[in-house]
C-alpha cells in the first residue's frame, strides 16, 4: 500500500488541531481566530473567483474579504470537514503533483543556504512567521546569516 500523501497527513493534523482548539482560538494572524484561518484556507483553494483577491488589491481583495467573512459564518464542523477533505477536483488533486518536492532556488550564487522543513513550515517562514516556523537553515555561516537577516513576507 502506498504511503499517505504528505499534504493529506498535514491536513489531518491541522484539522484535528482546529477541532481540538475550537472556533475562537487565537492564531498568529491576530485578530484572526481558528474559524477565520479555516475560512481563509478553504477560500484559497476552492473559490477560483475570489481566491486571487488574497494577493490582488482593489475589487478582487474586497471580494475575497466578503467571501471569507461569509465562509467564516458557516458551521465550524463543516469548515473542518471541508478542509480535511483535501483540494477540490483539479490540478492539485493529481497524485504526482501532490508528491512534488517543494524545492526552489531563489537565485544562483555563492554562498548558498538551504531552508528545509515540511511545506507548511516553509510557508510560515517565507511569509514572515520565522519565529513560529519549524525549519532548519543550513550552509556556510555567511549564507545562513544572510537568510536570517532577509525580509520575508507579503
Amino acid at each position: 500500500m502506498a504511503d499517505p500523501l504528505f499534504d493529506a497527513m498535514e491536513r489531518a493534523q491541522l484539522s484535528d488541531l482546529l477541532s481540538e482548539l475550537g472556533p475562537e482560538a487565537p492564531t498568529l494572524l491576530a485578530p484572526w481566530t481558528t474559524r477565520d484561518l479555516a475560512a481563509h484556507l478553504i477560500l484559497r483553494e476552492r473559490d477560483y473567483l475570489a481566491g486571487p483577491g488574497l494577493v490582488l488589491p482593489g475589487g478582487w481583495s474586497r471580494l475575497a474579504e466578503r467571501r471569507q467573512r461569509a465562509l467564516a459564518q458557516r458551521n465550524f464542523i463543516w469548515l473542518i470537514a471541508t478542509l480535511r477533505s483535501g483540494p477540490p477536483p483539479g490540478f492539485f488533486r493529481i497524485g504526482w503533483v501532490r508528491r512534488l518536492a517543494k524545492t526552489f532556488r531563489a537565485r544562483r550564487g555563492e554562498p548558498t543556504a538551504r531552508i528545509a522543513g515540511p511545506p507548511g513550515e516553509l510557508l510560515l517562514y517565507l511569509f514572515g512567521r520565522q519565529g513560529a516556523a519549524h525549519v532548519e537553515v543550513s550552509g556556510p555561516a555567511a549564507a545562513v546569516e544572510a537568510v536570517r537577516r532577509a525580509q520575508f513576507g507579503m
